[in-house]
């Protein structure tokens, strides 16, 4: 039931009938049951991630304008919004962040993908690559560290979903012009699953999200991942020889 809760949390304060939201849902395996899932707990999160300046990623972090940052008093939910400046014309933009006891995590956020001087994106069905991607490198932040305040050092499972009022218009960015490009649109996104462990290397941990965000693009017809980058080619990268 514990994904169920978060997932619900989320989506109350995310609002999927307004527009598309991503949601990813992270899960502890064999973490202590009844690990805290208190307004205190996710505030000692969100203010240990937020803090640490590697979240938010994606649309927030772009935002020009002014962004709220609030925490339930009565349940294990936060929210940072930033509001557009016309209502008439600009989205809303959200990042949920929930807990649920034994160790289970969701972040979601609104990824229209709204960028203003491109029409098309003002479909609240429409998503963009690169927006989703960034769900899974905000997955990652938030778990590492909440697994660090409950000590636990196992497995992950992990996944990924998008909700929207409609049909979903995915877009990619294309790589020469820059321009956002729409691919046909899903009727349904079966929810993606990958797995990892805390106690792998860095590169490991990258690695495993790298081939979620592969199968990610493929979804989206894209050649390979746009906002993420392969790990194994930044190791074998040559490094510049000292001056």
């Amino acid at each position: 039931m514990v994904a169920q809760d978060v997932r619900r949390l989320l989506l109350e304060v995310l609002d999927p009938s307004a527009g598309a939201c991503t949601i990813a849902i992270s899960r502890l395996v064999d973490a202590d049951p009844g690990a805290g899932a208190t307004p205190q707990d996710i505030l000692d999160l969100a203010t240990a991630t937020l803090g640490s300046g590697e979240v938010p990623i994606g649309p927030i972090e772009y935002a020009d304008e002014e962004v709220d940052y609030s925490v339930r008093s009565d349940m294990p939910v936060a929210l940072v919004t930033v509001g557009g400046s016309d209502p008439g014309t600009s989205v809303t933009l959200r990042l949920g962040l929930a807990l649920a006891s034994g160790g289970c995590l969701g972040v979601g956020g609104s990824r229209y993908g709204h960028l203003p001087h491109v029409v098309e994106l003002q479909d609240p069905s429409a998503v963009l690559l690169p927006d989703i991607e960034a769900a899974l490198a905000e997955l990652v932040v938030y778990t590492r560290e909440r697994a660090r305040l409950l000590g636990f050092t196992g497995r992950v499972e992990a996944s990924l979903e998008i909700h929207a009022p409609g049909p979903i218009v995915p877009y990619i960015v294309d790589p020469e012009s820059g321009s956002a490009m729409p691919g046909p649109s899903l009727a349904d996104f079966e929810q993606l699953r990958f797995s990892y462990s805390l106690d792998m290397s860095t590169p490991q941990i990258e690695g495993a999200v790298y081939d979620a965000a592969r199968e990610l693009a493929r979804r989206f017809a894209a050649d390979a991942p746009q906002f993420l980058h392969d790990p194994a080619a930044v190791q074998s990268a040559p490094t510049p020889a000292a001056s």
